[in-house]
C-alpha cells in the first residue's frame, strides 16, 4: 500500500526520536550549541534516507532554529568583545571572540576582529591565521585590510611573522591558510618595496598553487597568485585568476583593483579604467592610492584617469 502524508507524520512520531536526547544539552556551552545544529542536520539526512519526509523536514527546521539562535548569540558576544576592547580589557575581549567563533564558525567578523586584536597583542601567528580565515569566509574584508592597515609599517614586521608561519607549516604542510599567507609574503614585499626576487616569487607562486589546489574557491589566494603571475610575465594567466576570484565573490574590491593593475601593466588603458570604476562602485574609498600607486603609472598621462582622480576627490 502506498504511503500517505499522514503515514509520514505518524512515522515521525512513532519512529525512535534520537533528537529528543538533544534537548538535555546545556544551552550555555557554545560548542554543544553548535554541535546541536549539526546533529539536527545529521538526523534530517538519516530520516531522508529512510523515506520519512516529515521527520526530515522537522529536523531541518530545528537545525535552522538552533543555527539562528547560535548566530544571534555569536553576534551578541561580538558586540560584547568590541565593548571590552574599547575598555582596554583585551584578554576578556579575546575570550568573548573565541566564544562567538565557537557558536558560529562562519561569522567572518569575529575571526577578523580577533585577528586585529591578536595583532595588537603581538600574537602574530594567531593574528595571521585568524585574518586568513576571515578572508576565506568573506573576501571583502581584504578591502578593509587593504585600506585601513598601515601596510608599510606592517611590512617591516613581516619577517618574524614569516618565520613563525614557516614553523607552523612544517607541522601542517597542507593547511591552505598557511600556504596562502606565506604565498603572499613575496606579494607584500614586491608591492610595498618593489622587491622582485625571482626565487622568492617562484616559492610564493608554488605555495599559492598548492593552496588553490586544496581550496579552489580561496579568492584572496587567487588575487595573490594573479599578482605573482603578472611579475612572472603571465598577464593572461593573471587575468584568468582574477576572473575566477570574481566568479566566486563578485563584490571583491581588491580583485577589481588588481585587475586595474594587470591591465595597466599590459597597456590596456580602457580595461584598467573600467576596473577602477568597478572598484569604486564596490566601495574603494581611497582615491589618493591611485595617484601614488606606481603600478598604475601607465595611466598617469591619460586625461580620463586625471578626470577620475578629480571626481574621486570631490
Amino acid at each position: 500500500m502506498a504511503r500517505t502524508e499522514g503515514d509520514d507524520a505518524r512515522g515521525a512520531a512513532a519512529e525512535p526520536g534520537p533528537s529528543l536526547a538533544l534537548v538535555a544539552l546545556p544551552q550555555d556551552d557554545a560548542e554543544l550549541r553548535r554541535l546541536r545544529a549539526a546533529a539536527h542536520q545529521l538526523l534530517a539526512a538519516i530520516y531522508e534516507r529512510r523515506g520519512n519526509a516529515a521527520a526530515a523536514a522537522a529536523e531541518r527546521q530545528r537545525a535552522e532554529q538552533v543555527a539562528a539562535s547560535n548566530r544571534a548569540e555569536a553576534e551578541r558576544a561580538l558586540r560584547q568583545a568590541r565593548a571590552l576592547v574599547r575598555a582596554g580589557s583585551m584578554e576578556q575581549a579575546r575570550k568573548r571572540l573565541a566564544n562567538a567563533i565557537e557558536l558560529d564558525p562562519t561569522l567572518a567578523a569575529a575571526w577578523f576582529e580577533r585577528g586585529l586584536l591578536h595583532l595588537q597583542m603581538l600574537r602574530l601567528g594567531e593574528a595571521a591565521l585568524d585574518i586568513a580565515q576571515a578572508l576565506e569566509l568573506e573576501p571583502a574584508y581584504a578591502d578593509r585590510y587593504f585600506e585601513q592597515l598601515e601596510f608599510g609599517r606592517m611590512a617591516l614586521d613581516l619577517e618574524p611573522l614569516r618565520r613563525e608561519l614557516e614553523q607552523q607549516l612544517e607541522a601542517q604542510p597542507d593547511e591552505p591558510r598557511l600556504l596562502a599567507l606565506l604565498g603572499f609574503y613575496p606579494v607584500a614585499r614586491a608591492y610595498i618595496f618593489g622587491e622582485r626576487d625571482p626565487a622568492a616569487i617562484a616559492t610564493g607562486r608554488a605555495r599559492l598553487d598548492r593552496a588553490l589546489l586544496l581550496h579552489p574557491r580561496f579568492a584572496l589566494a587567487r588575487v595573490g597568485r594573479a599578482y605573482l603571475r603578472l611579475l612572472q610575465g603571465e598577464a593572461d594567466a593573471a587575468l584568468a585568476d582574477l576572473d575566477a576570484a570574481e566568479r566566486h565573490h563578485g563584490g571583491f574590491v581588491l580583485a577589481s583593483y588588481m585587475r586595474a593593475i594587470v591591465c595597466a601593466q599590459r597597456g590596456d588603458v580602457e580595461a584598467a579604467l573600467a576596473a577602477l570604476r568597478r572598484a569604486r562602485r564596490l566601495g574603494l574609498r581611497d582615491g589618493s592610492r591611485l595617484e601614488r600607486d606606481p603600478a598604475l603609472a601607465p595611466l598617469r598621462d591619460d586625461p580620463r584617469f586625471r578626470a577620475m582622480l578629480e571626481q574621486w576627490g570631490s
